[in-house]
């Protein structure tokens, strides 16, 4: 049963709906009804208090489990796309954060395998265009123009590239050289100087951490981090449907209405009642109905995009500087991710354990 039947606030003790027992914000057992007349006082509640996962991880306050006491720890697991991460989870000028969730977790139901969602943001730019083509047309990123993402500052001085390691990717922007901010939201000039601090704080770290924007990506299997500082999480509820859960960042520390600004962008662009994420979800659900078919199911999907491209711990040139990129590394659209997300599904389905698996891929 679950005993935490909300997904915020405060208490101080979690209660199981069905039969009352009663636990402490540590798990242990505190309250038991009719704990002398049932149990006759006989029951060792230090025995029955709730299930400790196996791992636990805090990483820049996002919370990271499992119950497998086998598996990699989280660090070790995220291997390469821990810098990454730390692009979404930091501010904007590219600081340690302190960020907060708004607006509470966003869940909804799509007719779709959990996996059409954690591939789509593991890699595919490709669909961009024929998808989300009437969400550009309305011009639903800052400044009103074509195209998305909050980051995208110069296009003209920026190369696309794909990173997978074990299975999770991203998609990345590397800016070639340092460049003037580009003004985002020239109706809101309060929110445009916070950017263009951010921006001119960001070009002097250092090169390589200064130089890589975040796009999206995917922790295996189902983590996604998006471009609108937010996370989401495919639970897969059978074969043919998924229930998504998404939470939105924004920097405590940033103006009243930087964070309004991000609050009302981050909902329009994606979540149940974003544009962006309503195009996917349609597109999923049809894509799931035809792999049913009788004849689909005779056929395979195609992946080829950037097949045999790939290198192996790159180093990408940025103008007079270099950035070494750990993982299997393609520039351009790609579907190298993809690939590298089922290749590591099927080895866990072949029922590999994780010392099989480290020793196989050198982990």
């Amino acid at each position: 049963m679950k005993v935490c039947r909300y997904d915020e606030g405060n208490t101080p003790v979690f209660t199981c709906p069905y039969h009352g027992w009663s636990y402490a914000g540590d798990g242990s057992l505190v309250g038991v009804p009719r704990y002398k007349d049932a149990y006759r006082e006989e029951l060792d509640k230090s025995q029955w208090g709730l299930v400790e996962v196996a791992q636990l991880a805090n990483y820049k306050g996002t919370i990271w489990a499992t119950w497998d006491p086998t598996a990699p720890p989280f660090l070790e697991y995220v291997g390469d796309m821990q810098p990454y991460m730390s692009v979404f989870l930091n501010k904007p000028d590219g600081s340690e954060a302190d960020l907060e969730v708004v607006g509470g977790v966003h869940k909804w139901t799509v007719p779709s395998n959990w996996k059409w969602g954690a591939e789509n943001f593991i890699g595919d730019s490709y669909h961009g265009r024929p998808t989300h083509r009437s969400t550009d047309l309305i011009g639903t990123r800052p400044g009103g123009a074509m195209g998305r993402g909050l980051r995208r500052e110069s296009p003209g001085n920026e190369v696309y590239m794909s990173v997978s390691h074990h299975g999770s990717g991203w998609r990345t922007g590397l800016r070639l050289s340092d460049n003037p901010y580009q003004p985002l939201f020239p109706g809101s000039p309060a929110i445009d100087v916070y950017l263009k601090e951010a921006h001119e704080k960001r070009q002097k770290l250092a090169v390589a951490k200064s130089r890589v924007l975040g796009n999206g990506g995917n922790i295996f299997p189902n983590g996604t981090f998006g471009a609108q500082l937010g996370m989401a999480v495919w639970h897969p509820q059978g074969p043919g449907e998924s229930e998504v859960w998404r939470w939105y960042f924004v920097d405590k520390d940033a103006p009243p209405e930087v964070r309004e600004l991000w609050r009302h962008y981050s909902m329009l662009y994606s979540g149940p009642v974003g544009v962006t994420e309503q195009d996917d979800s349609e597109a999923w659900g049809y894509a799931q109905k035809a792999s049913k078919g009788a004849i689909a199911r005779r056929y395979s999907y195609n992946y080829a995009i950037g097949l045999g491209q790939e290198t192996q711990n790159g180093k990408h040139r940025m103008g007079e500087h270099g950035l070494m990129l750990h993982g299997l590394v393609i520039e351009g659209v790609a579907e190298q991710n993809q690939r590298a997300m089922y290749q590591m599904w099927a080895e866990l389905m072949d029922g590999r354990s994780w010392d099989e698996l480290r020793a196989a891929r050198d982990w």
